[in-house]
């Protein structure tokens, strides 16, 4: 018999996916994401509609099947309260208007704004910090000012988010975590 009795985050989230939740969390604490931190998952006897959550996460035992599908569609309630705010701020401060907000699960981006002002935001950018979060968004509505990544382009960005580069390492470091399933 092998006594665990502490893991990294980072290890217990890449190797919990949605099949394997039941009996991971029966053996090892699963820490799902928000806002960049991790939060601790409670699997409860208690009948649990959908994702709970206040200072942890909480889902019922007989939705444990489900969980993936009901992670996901709280991540996508979150980003849809949090992000069009946030954009309509920096818009705003920016002097830009936009069309429209889309949150959806983009496969190779965390944002991207169209021709036609619409911006895109994958919604598993609520597991992000608040800064990175931030970042992604000024980005793509700078893209309404400067289409390129020019020295332009980056002032703006840096006017409006001076840890821009920060954000930027931080997503190329541990974006892969906002991929995993929780």
């Amino acid at each position: 018999m092998v006594a665990v009795t502490a893991l990294p985050a980072t290890l217990i989230v890449g190797v919990v996916t949605s099949w394997s939740l039941a009996i991971w969390t029966d053996i090892l604490p699963v820490t799902p994401f928000y806002l960049g931190r991790n939060y601790r998952l409670q699997v409860t006897e208690k009948d649990v509609a959908g994702v709970g959550f206040q200072s942890r996460f909480e889902i019922s035992r007989k939705n444990q099947p489900r969980a993936a599908e009901l992670f996901k569609r709280w991540y996508l309630r979150q980003a849809e309260e949090r992000i069009p705010p946030r954009a309509k701020y920096f818009a705003d401060a920016l002097g830009v208007g936009f069309n429209r907000i889309f949150i959806s699960d983009l496969k190779v981006r965390w944002g991207s704004c169209t021709p036609k002002s619409n911006l895109n935001f994958n919604w598993r950018l609520m597991k992000a910090p608040a800064p990175v979060i931030d970042y992604v968004i000024v980005h793509e509505l700078a893209h309404l000012i400067e289409p390129n990544h020019t020295r332009q382009f980056w002032n703006i960005v840096s006017i409006q988010v001076p840890r821009f580069s920060w954000a930027k390492q931080w997503l190329r470091e541990h974006g892969d975590l906002l991929e995993t399933d929780f």
